[in-house]
């Protein structure tokens, strides 16, 4: 899958629904183990 934050492909990660919109989002762990920001297609911005 590809992560929402650094657009890379990778296996390790978590998939999740934005707060806002609802749709399936995916993280890799390295991302979301740093905190790193991501922004849905709707315009939520997470950390």
């Amino acid at each position: 899958m590809e992560c929402i934050s650094c657009e890379k492909e990778t296996i390790d990660g978590t998939k999740f629904p934005c707060p806002k919109c609802k749709k399936e989002l995916f993280r890799c762990d390295k991302c979301r183990n740093l905190s790193i920001e991501y922004k849905c297609e709707c315009g939520f911005k997470g950390p």
